[in-house]
């Protein structure tokens, strides 16, 4: 498993630690985060907010702070060379910042929301340079994706006994599959890590 670990600037933080709702924010983010890890941005200050790409049979990415660390899948395959990271698909050799900057265009057009299958295709159109055929790949792959969200959270501002645990794992996303479990651990990288990955030793729920 091989596991690289990006501090993030406090200038970033409603940008990685906003609020998911729909696959739209989950998109977004992953935009956002191959934008990150591949730019050279400079994070000045205490590092309190962290990256972590998460490359194995797993391959997620997790979002680390103080109250707060979540997850999402990453469908995204990686290659290092020279410290350099470059995220690809079977279709794609390079997910640079040209074609995260246009998905992330084609996401904040109102097109993208429209129930005319014309609309959405003639929106990919507008939004990428090359070939339709060449970015309808990584289209499908981005809005159909099992995404594995995962959240979990120290909360004291919410917290109601067992009805909202001071920690808690948050299972799904949107407001009718969303459920919580509650935990006595603080949010940690290393316990979400295990937690998610099939070749550690199953992790069991507490009574």
């Amino acid at each position: 498993m091989k596991h690289y670990k990006m501090p993030i600037d406090s200038d970033y933080y409603n940008m990685f630690f906003g609020a998911i709702r729909s696959k739209k924010d989950v998109i977004a983010l992953l935009m956002n985060t191959i934008k990150y890890a591949t730019t050279n941005f400079r994070v000045t200050g205490e590092h309190i907010y962290f990256l972590h790409i998460i490359v194995d049979d797993m391959n997620r990415f997790i979002y680390e702070s103080e109250n707060k660390v979540f997850s999402v899948r990453s469908p995204f395959r990686v290659m290092e060379s020279q410290n350099e990271l470059t995220f690809y698909t079977p279709y794609i050799a390079s997910i640079d910042s040209v074609i995260t900057s246009n998905v992330l265009s084609m996401l904040n057009d109102e097109k993208f929301d429209s129930p005319n299958s014309f609309d959405f295709l003639g929106l990919i159109e507008e939004s990428f340079d090359q070939d339709i055929d060449e970015v309808w790949p990584l289209i499908i792959e981005l809005m159909s994706f099992e995404d594995g969200y995962l959240r979990f959270d120290y909360d004291p501002d919410n917290a109601n006994g067992k009805l909202h645990p001071l920690s808690h794992l948050d299972i799904c996303y949107t407001t009718a599959s969303t459920y919580k479990i509650g935990t006595h651990r603080k949010p940690c990288v290393n316990y979400l890590t295990s937690l998610l990955n099939n070749k550690n030793e199953a992790l069991y729920l507490e009574r």
